[in-house]
Protein backbone atom coordinates (compact mmCIF):
# COMPACT_ATOMS: atom_id res chain seq x y z
CA UNK A 1 0.00 0.00 0.00
CA UNK A 2 1.54 3.42 -1.07
CA UNK A 3 1.66 6.01 1.57
CA UNK A 4 -0.84 8.20 -0.53
CA UNK A 5 -3.68 4.99 0.04
CA UNK A 6 -2.92 5.08 3.56
CA UNK A 7 -3.09 8.81 4.04
CA UNK A 8 -6.99 8.47 2.17
CA UNK A 9 -7.89 5.49 4.48
CA UNK A 10 -6.88 7.23 7.69
CA UNK A 11 -8.86 10.60 6.70
CA UNK A 12 -11.61 8.45 5.96
CA UNK A 13 -11.45 6.86 9.31
CA UNK A 14 -11.57 10.15 11.14
CA UNK A 15 -14.23 11.29 9.30
CA UNK A 16 -16.92 11.03 11.75
CA UNK A 17 -14.73 11.38 14.73
CA UNK A 18 -13.65 15.10 15.46
CA UNK A 19 -12.27 13.84 18.68
CA UNK A 20 -10.37 11.16 16.95
CA UNK A 21 -8.56 13.67 14.51
CA UNK A 22 -7.69 15.88 17.29
CA UNK A 23 -5.75 13.27 19.34
CA UNK A 24 -3.91 11.35 16.46
CA UNK A 25 -3.58 14.16 13.66
CA UNK A 26 -3.15 17.50 15.56
CA UNK A 27 -1.59 15.58 18.72
CA UNK A 28 -3.74 17.82 21.10
CA UNK A 29 -6.03 16.53 24.49
CA UNK A 30 -8.81 17.76 24.82
CA UNK A 31 -10.30 19.14 27.42
CA UNK A 32 -13.54 17.51 29.00
CA UNK A 33 -15.83 20.17 27.65
CA UNK A 34 -13.89 20.19 24.23
CA UNK A 35 -14.66 16.64 23.89
CA UNK A 36 -18.22 16.93 24.04
CA UNK A 37 -18.25 19.84 21.61
CA UNK A 38 -16.34 17.66 19.45
CA UNK A 39 -18.74 14.79 19.34
CA UNK A 40 -21.64 17.23 19.53
CA UNK A 41 -20.32 18.81 15.93
CA UNK A 42 -20.58 15.24 14.74
CA UNK A 43 -23.74 14.49 15.78
CA UNK A 44 -25.60 18.23 15.07
CA UNK A 45 -25.50 20.92 12.33
CA UNK A 46 -25.86 23.77 14.53
CA UNK A 47 -23.83 23.78 17.88
CA UNK A 48 -23.76 27.28 19.88
CA UNK A 49 -21.07 27.25 22.30
CA UNK A 50 -20.97 30.30 25.17
CA UNK A 51 -18.75 30.46 27.82
CA UNK A 52 -15.79 32.60 30.16
CA UNK A 53 -13.03 33.77 29.22
CA UNK A 54 -10.15 31.60 28.23
CA UNK A 55 -11.43 28.05 28.12
CA UNK A 56 -10.27 27.66 24.96
CA UNK A 57 -13.25 28.01 22.39
CA UNK A 58 -10.41 29.30 19.36
CA UNK A 59 -8.30 26.25 19.91
CA UNK A 60 -11.31 24.35 19.86
CA UNK A 61 -12.76 26.51 16.49
CA UNK A 62 -9.45 25.20 14.92
CA UNK A 63 -9.62 22.02 15.49
CA UNK A 64 -13.06 22.16 14.16
CA UNK A 65 -11.82 23.69 10.75
CA UNK A 66 -8.71 21.36 10.08
CA UNK A 67 -10.87 18.52 11.01
CA UNK A 68 -13.77 19.66 8.13
CA UNK A 69 -11.30 20.49 5.30
CA UNK A 70 -9.47 17.13 6.10
CA UNK A 71 -11.58 14.75 6.09
CA UNK A 72 -14.56 16.28 3.57
CA UNK A 73 -14.56 16.09 0.26
CA UNK A 74 -15.28 18.71 -1.64
CA UNK A 75 -16.20 20.88 0.97
CA UNK A 76 -15.88 24.52 2.26
CA UNK A 77 -15.02 26.33 5.26
CA UNK A 78 -16.69 30.09 6.16
CA UNK A 79 -14.44 31.44 9.02
CA UNK A 80 -15.68 34.73 10.50
CA UNK A 81 -15.70 37.33 13.59
CA UNK A 82 -17.15 40.92 13.89
CA UNK A 83 -13.11 42.34 13.70
CA UNK A 84 -10.42 41.88 11.26
CA UNK A 85 -8.07 41.61 15.13
CA UNK A 86 -10.34 38.45 16.38
CA UNK A 87 -10.34 36.75 12.46
CA UNK A 88 -6.74 37.23 11.57
CA UNK A 89 -4.21 37.75 14.71
CA UNK A 90 -6.46 35.67 16.77
CA UNK A 91 -8.09 33.02 14.91
CA UNK A 92 -6.40 32.27 12.18
CA UNK A 93 -3.17 32.51 13.81
CA UNK A 94 -4.45 30.09 16.19
CA UNK A 95 -5.66 27.51 12.47
CA UNK A 96 -2.31 27.95 11.15
CA UNK A 97 -0.69 26.87 14.81
CA UNK A 98 -2.36 23.84 15.01
CA UNK A 99 -1.87 23.06 11.26
CA UNK A 100 1.80 22.79 11.43
CA UNK A 101 1.33 19.41 14.19
CA UNK A 102 -0.57 17.93 11.34
CA UNK A 103 2.25 15.13 10.27
CA UNK A 104 3.42 16.13 7.07
CA UNK A 105 1.74 13.45 5.20
CA UNK A 106 -1.41 15.66 5.88
CA UNK A 107 0.46 18.81 6.28
CA UNK A 108 1.32 18.49 2.55
CA UNK A 109 -2.29 18.13 0.96
CA UNK A 110 -3.13 21.96 2.19
CA UNK A 111 -1.89 24.98 0.65
CA UNK A 112 -1.58 27.97 3.18
CA UNK A 113 -2.55 32.10 2.73
CA UNK A 114 -3.25 34.63 4.89
CA UNK A 115 -6.98 34.46 4.76
CA UNK A 116 -7.79 31.06 2.71
CA UNK A 117 -5.95 27.39 3.23
CA UNK A 118 -6.99 25.21 0.33
CA UNK A 119 -6.67 21.62 -0.40
CA UNK A 120 -3.91 21.56 -3.10
CA UNK A 121 -4.94 20.54 -6.66
CA UNK A 122 -8.94 21.25 -5.60
CA UNK A 123 -10.78 24.67 -6.49
CA UNK A 124 -13.81 23.61 -4.22
CA UNK A 125 -12.24 22.62 -1.27
CA UNK A 126 -10.72 25.46 0.65
CA UNK A 127 -11.37 27.53 4.57
CA UNK A 128 -11.59 31.31 4.18
CA UNK A 129 -11.84 34.23 6.69
CA UNK A 130 -14.42 37.22 6.20
CA UNK A 131 -14.91 39.74 8.52
CA UNK A 132 -18.30 40.22 9.26
CA UNK A 133 -19.55 44.05 9.46
CA UNK A 134 -23.14 45.20 9.56
CA UNK A 135 -22.13 47.66 6.48
CA UNK A 136 -20.76 44.23 4.33
CA UNK A 137 -23.41 41.73 4.55
CA UNK A 138 -22.11 40.01 1.74
CA UNK A 139 -19.24 39.08 3.38
CA UNK A 140 -20.98 35.77 3.71
CA UNK A 141 -23.00 34.67 0.70
CA UNK A 142 -22.93 32.81 -1.99
CA UNK A 143 -21.30 30.06 -0.36
CA UNK A 144 -22.11 26.62 -1.28
CA UNK A 145 -20.96 23.12 -1.05
CA UNK A 146 -21.76 19.73 -0.18
CA UNK A 147 -19.90 20.07 2.93
CA UNK A 148 -20.77 23.29 4.53
CA UNK A 149 -19.10 24.93 7.50
CA UNK A 150 -19.86 28.31 8.79
CA UNK A 151 -17.40 28.88 12.33
CA UNK A 152 -18.58 32.00 13.82
CA UNK A 153 -15.74 33.56 16.60
CA UNK A 154 -17.50 36.08 18.73
CA UNK A 155 -20.87 35.21 18.24
CA UNK A 156 -22.53 37.78 20.05
CA UNK A 157 -20.86 41.07 18.57
CA UNK A 158 -21.76 39.74 14.75
CA UNK A 159 -24.99 41.54 13.29
CA UNK A 160 -28.10 39.26 12.76
CA UNK A 161 -28.25 40.60 8.92
CA UNK A 162 -24.76 38.97 8.74
CA UNK A 163 -26.55 35.71 9.66
CA UNK A 164 -29.76 36.25 7.66
CA UNK A 165 -27.91 36.23 4.85
CA UNK A 166 -25.04 33.20 5.54
CA UNK A 167 -28.71 31.66 5.57
CA UNK A 168 -29.01 30.38 2.04
CA UNK A 169 -26.04 27.94 2.19
CA UNK A 170 -27.68 26.93 5.59
CA UNK A 171 -29.89 25.32 3.77
CA UNK A 172 -27.67 22.84 1.75
CA UNK A 173 -28.43 19.44 3.23
CA UNK A 174 -25.27 18.48 6.48
CA UNK A 175 -24.55 22.08 5.97
CA UNK A 176 -23.20 22.77 9.78
CA UNK A 177 -22.56 25.63 11.84
CA UNK A 178 -20.53 26.54 15.28
CA UNK A 179 -21.27 29.85 17.36
CA UNK A 180 -18.86 30.36 19.94
CA UNK A 181 -18.37 33.64 22.23
CA UNK A 182 -18.66 35.07 25.39
CA UNK A 183 -22.68 35.83 25.77
CA UNK A 184 -22.03 40.17 25.98
CA UNK A 185 -25.41 40.91 24.51
CA UNK A 186 -28.65 39.48 25.92
CA UNK A 187 -30.53 40.01 22.48
CA UNK A 188 -29.43 39.04 18.72
CA UNK A 189 -29.02 35.83 16.95
CA UNK A 190 -26.60 33.99 19.51
CA UNK A 191 -28.70 34.77 22.26
CA UNK A 192 -31.86 33.72 20.37
CA UNK A 193 -30.23 30.01 19.81
CA UNK A 194 -30.55 29.58 23.80
CA UNK A 195 -33.67 31.18 24.00
CA UNK A 196 -36.36 31.74 21.43
CA UNK A 197 -34.69 28.76 19.15
CA UNK A 198 -33.13 26.86 21.39
CA UNK A 199 -35.28 23.70 19.66
CA UNK A 200 -32.69 24.13 16.49
CA UNK A 201 -29.76 24.59 18.29
CA UNK A 202 -27.10 22.09 20.52
CA UNK A 203 -26.20 24.42 23.27
CA UNK A 204 -23.11 24.17 25.69
CA UNK A 205 -22.29 26.45 28.37
CA UNK A 206 -18.53 26.33 29.63
CA UNK A 207 -17.71 28.10 32.63
CA UNK A 208 -14.09 29.11 33.65
CA UNK A 209 -14.83 26.88 36.14
CA UNK A 210 -15.19 24.02 33.69
CA UNK A 211 -11.96 25.17 31.84
CA UNK A 212 -8.88 23.08 32.58
CA UNK A 213 -6.37 25.81 32.20
CA UNK A 214 -8.16 29.09 33.67
CA UNK A 215 -6.49 30.19 36.62
CA UNK A 216 -8.71 30.44 39.49
CA UNK A 217 -6.81 33.71 40.59
CA UNK A 218 -8.84 35.32 37.58
CA UNK A 219 -12.10 34.20 39.13
CA UNK A 220 -11.45 35.27 42.13
CA UNK A 221 -10.02 38.84 40.84
CA UNK A 222 -13.22 39.19 38.66
CA UNK A 223 -15.57 38.35 42.13
CA UNK A 224 -13.54 40.81 43.99
CA UNK A 225 -13.36 43.74 41.46
CA UNK A 226 -17.02 42.98 39.89
CA UNK A 227 -19.16 41.30 42.41
CA UNK A 228 -20.42 37.52 41.50
CA UNK A 229 -23.62 38.96 40.94
CA UNK A 230 -22.44 41.03 38.39
CA UNK A 231 -22.90 41.42 34.69
CA UNK A 232 -19.48 41.23 34.09
CA UNK A 233 -18.96 38.05 36.27
CA UNK A 234 -21.90 36.51 34.61
CA UNK A 235 -20.22 36.93 31.18
CA UNK A 236 -16.57 36.87 31.50
CA UNK A 237 -16.60 33.81 33.99
CA UNK A 238 -19.90 32.23 34.25
CA UNK A 239 -20.54 32.15 30.57
CA UNK A 240 -24.39 33.61 31.25
CA UNK A 241 -25.67 36.16 29.59
CA UNK A 242 -26.06 39.70 31.13
CA UNK A 243 -29.59 40.39 32.56
CA UNK A 244 -29.42 43.67 30.37
CA UNK A 245 -26.44 44.51 27.82
CA UNK A 246 -25.98 48.40 28.72
CA UNK A 247 -23.45 47.63 31.91
CA UNK A 248 -21.22 45.00 29.96
CA UNK A 249 -19.92 46.88 27.36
Amino acid sequence: MTDTHATVEAIAALREDPALFVETVLQATPQKWQRKALDAIAQNDRVAIKSGHGVGKTAFESWVVLWWLMTHYPCKVAVTANSAHQLSDVLWTEIDRWARNMPTAFKDLLEFKSDKISLKGATDSFAVARTSRRENPESLAGFHSPHMLFVVEEASGVPNVIFETASGALSTPGAKIIMCGNPTRSDGYFYDAFHNDRDKWHCITVSCEEGEYVDPKFIDEMAQKYGAESNVFKVRVLGEFPTQSADVL
